[in-house]
């Protein structure tokens, strides 16, 4: 990502003004590389707890996804504009898949077979039918279902040269 060498996603005199569960989560959401301090030890003398107290808070339910919001935030905040340039520069190019991957993000694209466009007009069709309609409709595919699976059974079916039917197996 084009950061420059030593530029911080925050100001790292911000983790006093943070609870220091809420200053771990932060720091632990940052790349490593934009952590300062860079232990969790020295944040926890910063913040003015133990290393324990920090390490407590890693084990309680539900804090790492804390983490994963905070990092989502950073993400987005910090390099997704970035990223979504990057793909439409390449889709310029010819590129296939940024083609592909700036449609489905920018324009909100969603591939779909035609196949499925189908089910779904036909679905439509089908709740519009009135009532006696719809119901003539389910008698029809229960017969062809019925013929269906009979002319399955008569194909498994042959007869031998005595006339006597035996399956195919």
């Amino acid at each position: 990502m084009a950061d420059t060498p030593g530029k911080l996603l925050y100001d790292p005199g911000c983790w006093k003004e943070l609870t220091p569960k809420e200053a771990l989560i932060a720091w632990l959401a940052l790349p490593t590389a934009h952590r300062l301090p860079k232990m969790q030890k020295e944040l926890a003398a910063l913040v003015g707890v133990s290393e324990e107290t920090m390490s407590r808070y890693k084990k309680e339910d539900g804090f790492f996804d804390e983490v994963d919001k905070r990092r989502n935030v950073y993400f987005k905040e910090f390099y997704t504009s970035n990223v979504i340039q990057a793909i439409a520069e390449k889709a310029c190019e010819g590129d296939p898949r940024a083609q592909k991957l700036y449609l489905q993000k920018v324009e909100e694209w969603k591939e779909t077979t035609r196949q499925e466009t189908d089910i779904k007009e036909r679905r439509e069709f089908v709740l519009m039918l009135p009532p006696e309609k719809l119901t003539e409709l389910f008698g029809i595919i229960q017969r062809t279902r019925q013929l269906d699976a009979e002319k399955y059974i008569d194909a498994e079916v042959v007869e031998n040269e005595n006339g006597e039917k035996k399956n195919s197996d």
